[in-house]
């Protein structure tokens, strides 16, 4: 997203693509650095399973295109912003924000497209936004499409029922 690397050039901010991959063939920076160019930006090669988390709870703000990890951290509380254009370059309705959930397609920290107008919008929103405004816009919105649980109480719950379900089925 050329827009996106103009932006963080024009306001002293480092883009840093966080890889997803432990491809070896470089196919993954070959990409964006056919997008992006050779400057203004870095590539974060992925090199352990949780390497992209520990990234992302380094960064002051996440900027995603329809990625798990994006939807993660905005369950985590992150400051985010997502640009679903696969949506748009594709027409399909599974890769809108928030999909299946039924929010607009532009929003606070979100937009279908990725022109200079919506990159300048939202990032200078994310960039200026206090935790507490984040928290307060962010929240209502999280909760439609996911819930962060730290410790896994809800599913460790789930199977912990399921086993008691279980036991006094095999028990009569």
């Amino acid at each position: 997203m050329p827009p996106l690397l103009d932006f963080c050039n024009k306001v002293g901010i480092i883009l840093k693509v966080c890889g997803t991959s432990f491809n070896e063939n470089n196919s993954e920076f070959e990409f964006f650095s056919d997008l992006l160019g050779d400057t203004g930006w870095e590539y974060w090669k992925k090199s352990e399973d949780l390497d992209s988390y520990k990234k992302i709870d380094q960064a002051s703000a996440i900027v995603f295109i329809d990625s798990t990890l994006g939807y993660e951290a905005l369950g985590r509380g992150l400051k985010c912003v997502a640009f679903p254009l696969r949506g748009e370059v594709l027409q399909v309705n599974d890769r809108r924000f928030g999909w299946p959930a039924d929010l607009p397609e532009s929003g606070p920290f979100w937009a279908s497209k990725g022109d200079e107008g919506e990159v300048e919008r939202l990032m200078n929103y994310i960039t200026k936004v206090s935790d507490d405004e984040w928290k307060l816009i962010s929240t209502p919105v999280v909760e439609q499409l996911m819930c962060f649980d730290a410790d896994n109480s809800r599913f460790i719950e789930f199977i912990d029922n399921i086993i008691v379900k279980q036991g006094m089925h095999n028990a009569q």
